[in-house]
């Protein structure tokens, strides 16, 4: 039960990995509004905030599936399983700060921008697992050193 708990945590986490940026792309409007501030301003901070929360989540996450997944191949389950965390952290996102200006629509073609995105994200996630457990594996199966004197 606590494994089933842990892998639903860690595909939690990668549907906030990849829900942080996404809103911040799609509200960019919304917080130009909002802000103030110049464009450049704006789209540099941006582009800061999602390379932290792309490193610093797959950092985060590759640790975490060493610790708790622990090598299992059921691990790759998260490949399926972010998706809907993902569908109800959008829709509750959506439904805590709707978009009440006709101005902060997002543009149309932003959706053929997100697409390949979120079809490739799970291939990402497949690959960090599959290192995560390479790792996890090739520690359990290494000879402990005997010292001598």
């Amino acid at each position: 039960m606590t494994y089933f708990l842990k892998l639903n945590g860690v595909s939690m986490l990668y549907a906030l990995m990849a829900l942080i940026p996404l809103e911040l792309t799609v509200n960019i409007y919304r917080i130009y509004r909002l802000t103030g501030w110049k464009a450049t301003v704006v789209n540099g901070t941006l582009l800061a905030v999602m390379l932290i929360v792309f490193v610093v989540g797959s950092v985060g996450i590759y640790v975490l599936s060493k610790k708790w997944i622990k090598g299992r191949n059921a691990g790759f389950w998260t490949a399926v399983l972010w998706i809907p965390y993902f569908l109800l952290f959008t829709y509750g996102f959506s439904r805590l700060f709707p978009i009440t200006n006709p101005g902060d629509e997002p543009t149309p073609v932003l959706g053929l921008i997100i697409l390949p995105g979120l079809f490739a994200y799970p291939f990402y996630i497949l690959i960090l697992t599959y290192i995560a457990n390479t790792q996890v594996k090739e520690n359990a199966h290494a000879k402990p050193k005997i010292p001598t004197i």
